[in-house]
């Protein structure tokens, strides 16, 4: 979208806008000044002649700038006006009535607790202990800190880090954590890579041939790359993505999360939002336009697919009954592991003796006292 409504017609307004005349007047007027400057080389100041000269070339330079601005005003006021009616087309302000049961955050209390404490988690996670504290002082409410093992150990590792000190957490992941070798290979190239930064060339290429007699067979590869970048420093060749500001903020969040057992569902949530927010507006602008009374037969929310790596379920539909699960009628889990809605296991208990019921799905037999309601 921004290479449609900004690039393209920008380029083009470029293109179109000729600055031949103003070149080839500013060359004529600087070769007549140039030359009565030559003639008039022993007086120090300008000639009436020369004087005349440099006026009539600005006047005219002025005239031709008024009306290369005159003519090009209404296609850049055209692009702006352009840009904001699609910014407005694409981006929906109004996110209200997408869901069946919209939870509001900012005036239920129990729903603003949640969300400040995934908030918590999330930060933690990341390993900003400090922000963390911060936002509970600020968030006035009952949020507390959480106990974490090695809390000491995960703000210096992480206050050296963000300094671009690396040699805590390297020296960390050899002692503590030897199985994440990718992440410990990464870091000490991280740490290569600042050497170079900071001018330190020679020391680079030592850690480099250290780093050489480690069992690292996995990646000889990028060990040759970095050897060619610390030679050829400070050209980088095509290997300029070992200096991106992208690989330190990735380090950050595997660091921070070999150091804490902490793991926020925050980012997943705020993901599967947002991939399910266009499937869900485009819902809503189908049903609004489906014929009156159309919409009363819809008692139950509409399935919609979300690409997420984790799939999980916040809702259970009985197999055999078809209706979704609720307070009243929660999913149930059979000794065989096959899942149920509590309805449908009591109407096949009914049909049974001694609280004994057979699974639909495959041969094995169930004690009703030996279920368990799952809870999502």
């Amino acid at each position: 979208m921004c290479t449609e409504l900004i690039i393209e017609p920008t380029e083009q307004i470029n293109k179109s806008l000729d600055s031949a005349e103003i070149v080839e007047l500013s060359e004529s007027k600087s070769n007549e000044f140039g030359e009565q400057q030559e003639e008039n080389c022993g007086e120090p100041e300008l000639s009436v002649h020369a004087q005349y000269i440099l006026l009539e070339a600005l006047n005219n330079l002025k005239k031709i700038l008024g009306e290369m601005a005159q003519e090009h005003k209404h296609p850049i006021h055209h692009l702006i006006s352009r840009c904001g009616k699609s910014i407005d087309n694409k981006f929906y302000s109004d996110l209200s009535k997408l869901l069946k049961s919209e939870k509001e955050i900012e005036t239920d209390a129990e729903n603003l607790a949640h969300a400040n404490r995934l908030i918590l988690e999330h930060l933690i996670g990341l390993g900003r202990t400090d922000v963390a504290e911060t936002f509970i002082k600020e968030s006035d409410s009952s949020l507390s800190m959480p106990d974490i093992s090695n809390s000491e150990t995960l703000r210096e590792i992480m206050s050296a880090f963000k300094q671009f000190n690396y040699l805590p957490a390297i020296e960390w992941l050899k002692d503590c954590a030897p199985e994440k070798k990718d992440l410990l290979f990464r870091l000490q190239c991280q740490h290569i890579i600042r050497l170079l930064e900071t001018s330190d060339k020679m020391a680079a290429l030592k850690y480099v041939r250290e780093l050489q007699s480690f069992p690292f067979e996995d990646y000889k590869e990028e060990l040759s790359h970095l050897m060619f970048v610390v030679i050829s420093y400070p050209q980088k060749g095509p290997y300029e993505y070992l200096f991106h500001s992208g690989r330190w903020f990735g380090l950050e969040e595997e660091l921070a999360q070999a150091l804490t057992d902490y793991r926020s569902s925050l980012t997943a949530i705020l993901s599967a939002g947002a991939k399910t927010v266009p499937s869900l507006l485009t819902m809503r602008a189908f049903l609004s336009s489906a014929r009156p009374g159309s919409t009363s037969t819809l008692s139950d929310e509409l399935p919609c697919n979300v690409p997420i790596p984790e799939q999980v379920h916040s809702s259970f539909c009985c197999p055999i009954l078809k209706v979704q699960s609720t307070e009243t009628n929660p999913p149930v889990r059979l000794c065989c592991g096959h899942v149920i809605s509590m309805d449908a296991m009591n109407k096949l208990a009914q049909q049974s003796r001694n609280n004994r019921l057979k699974c639909p799905y495959c041969p094995l037999e169930s004690v009703l006292q030996e279920t368990k309601v799952l809870h999502f």
